[in-house]
């Protein structure tokens, strides 16, 4: 009994290494993405539809 306790002990403290690496990991992602793109000139983009202005006009 008290090894399969410790099996599915150290099975646990594996998946939070590895879910504690892939938040790492994101989180030097988002940090590397931003770097990136704060080094960018400001601009505005529009995101829209071809069939919205029909859409006001019929209002």
């Amino acid at each position: 009994m008290k090894d399969r306790q410790g099996v599915r002990g150290s099975i646990g403290k594996q998946k939070i290494t590895e879910e504690s690496r892939r938040i790492c990991q994101s989180m030097a992602e988002f940090v590397q993405s931003f770097g990136l793109l704060s080094t960018l000139q400001p601009r505005v983009i529009i995101f829209g539809s071809a069939h919205e202005a029909e859409v006001l006009m019929d209002l």
